[in-house]
């Protein structure tokens, strides 16, 4: 896929927010590729905090919103792809069962 002029939505927790970079403006992973390839839009998408996961109780408060319910209030009208880049709430910070093989 040619990026150079795309529009695309990160969605995912605080690595596709910034944190930890040093400039959340303009270092996380989809502003340097914003930069390197010619992006139109990199809408950042990010909150720290948040899993893939549905969780069993939703508040207003941005962290009870999983990436499903994020994804429903992305601009999503025109954009050209979506990146999901998550599930390490999931795993290190949650009570999120994993599942079962069967």
């Amino acid at each position: 896929m040619e990026l150079k002029g795309k529009k695309i939505n990160f969605l995912g927790d605080s690595i596709t927010e910034g944190h930890g970079t040093s400039d959340w403006q303009t270092k996380p992973y989809h502003q340097l590729l914003k930069a390197n390839v010619g992006l139109k839009e990199a809408r950042n998408y990010g909150k720290g905090g948040t899993k893939i996961a549905r969780l069993p109780v939703i508040t207003d408060n941005p962290f009870d919103q999983d990436f499903n319910l994020r994804a429903e209030k992305m601009n999503h009208e025109d954009a050209d792809a979506v990146v999901v880049f998550g599930g390490t709430n999931d795993y290190g910070h949650a009570t999120i069962p994993l599942g079962a093989f069967e």
